[in-house]
């Protein structure tokens, strides 16, 4: 099993449609996935039309519930643990909780999935440090623009706080970035690809700006659902191939 983490350190960047897209794309190749929203925004649940009735993933981290109890099946193979802004309320009591960094790492540890997929809350918070510590791996969508490579350069700053430190024992391996709205007219988003690259960042994937996947997250499907023959589908079945070799 092979549990990645996909944050970045603020939203609007796609990170919610990476998620789904990479959930969709694997499950097509046969992969059975979990995917776990640790954003109190639940935008996954949303966009996935997944169900709170039954309890959120703050009622496994408070362990009120199990995550068989809330899981919600999207189709075979593919579950989703929903949250919603009752995670932040948790986040707050887990400042002060021995062994806080390890709550998702705790309430994961008897899935059998052959992937997890950890939507990210943004920023650099207890949250995302739950959801990076729990997770052999990490893919961070950002826009290639300047401002936010430089909070690009903040998340790998942290994963690599974290992999540095002995208490924690974390070994993530950042998979690479994905860049999003990315249009290869413009000279600016060139140029962010080559500073990516001139600095040994691996750019797992160049992901267009495109109505559809607007459209796609308000019928709650992914873009390869909604599109599937889309440039944007086939880019995200490439970078899921990619992940699967890896």
């Amino acid at each position: 099993m092979s549990t990645i983490a996909i944050m970045s350190r603020k939203g609007g960047v796609g990170k919610t449609t990476s998620t789904h897209a990479l959930a969709i794309a694997l499950n097509e190749l046969g992969k059975t996935v979990l995917v776990v929203d640790f954003d109190s925004q639940g935008s996954i649940t949303a966009a996935t039309r997944a169900s709170t009735d039954n309890g959120t993933i703050a009622h496994v981290l408070d362990k009120q519930k199990t995550l068989d109890d809330v899981c919600t099946k999207i189709k075979d193979g593919l579950f989703v643990c929903p949250a919603d802004d009752e995670l932040s309320t948790v986040e707050t009591a887990l400042v002060s909780a021995t062994g806080r960094e390890y709550f998702l790492t705790d309430a994961l540890e008897d899935v059998k999935t052959d992937y997890i997929l950890i939507d990210c809350a943004p920023g650099l918070g207890l949250l995302s440090v739950n959801g990076l510590v729990a997770s052999q791996y990490a893919i961070i969508p950002t826009l290639p623009q300047f401002l936010d490579l430089r909070g690009l350069k903040s998340v790998l700053e942290n994963i690599e706080s974290l992999n540095s430190n002995k208490r924690l024992q974390a070994n993530i391996d950042v998979l690479g970035v994905v860049l999003t709205q990315f249009d290869g007219r413009l000279n600016l988003h060139k140029e962010a690809e080559a500073l990516l690259e001139s600095e040994g960042i691996s750019v797992l994937g160049k992901v267009a700006k495109s109505v559809r996947v607007a459209e796609s997250a308000g019928l709650g499907l992914s873009i390869l659902e909604h599109a599937p023959n889309h440039p944007i589908s086939n880019e995200y079945r490439r970078i899921a191939n990619v992940i699967v070799g890896r």
